[in-house]
């Protein structure tokens, strides 16, 4: 029995999908609908792109151990005298170099998402300045009520605030 919302194949009895939760329905899955669900499912990317920066930076740093563990297997292999291991270590190189080439690559990614996001609060930052009224604290008062309103001086709120 297939689910009609995720295509996914639930063993016959059951009420519920085992992948979404929808309660299944008794008639079974016309072949045309089944292969239109799994047209779907392979239109979902098998890995998702984050745009969380510590997350890139995991990944990264995770990337870069693992094309260290293919260069030290390389190199070991490198060491023997063994007719396979001589092609074999080589063979090695190209996983070992696209993992330190993904990691770094997403580890710059992350800096670069960082620094986005920093110039994006500072032109928020200078929006918010500009709209903000300019003048001194007593025009702002004046502007907003007609009548000029005396502020506490210094010493008084010194004063004030030591008793």
């Amino acid at each position: 029995m297939y689910c009609s919302i995720c295509g996914t194949e639930n063993l016959k009895g059951l009420n519920f999908c085992r992948s979404c939760g929808v309660e299944l329905e008794v008639t079974e899955l016309t072949p045309v609908k089944r292969s239109r669900l799994v047209r779907q499912r392979l239109r979902k990317p098998l890995i998702e792109i984050t745009n969380d920066p510590d997350e890139l930076v995991g990944n990264g740093i995770a990337s870069v151990f693992i094309g260290d563990g293919f260069l030290m297997v390389g190199v070991i292999l490198s060491a023997t005298s063994s007719p396979v291991s001589s092609l074999l270590w080589l063979l090695l190189l190209i996983p070992a170099f696209f993992f330190f080439g993904k990691g770094f690559a997403d580890v710059l990614h992350s800096q670069q998402l960082r620094r986005r996001e920093k110039q994006q609060q500072l032109v928020e930052a200078q929006q918010l300045s500009a709209i903000e009224p300019r003048g001194s604290i007593i025009e702002v008062i004046r502007r907003k009520s007609d009548e000029l309103v005396a502020l506490p001086g210094v010493t008084e709120r010194t004063t004030r605030d030591l008793k």
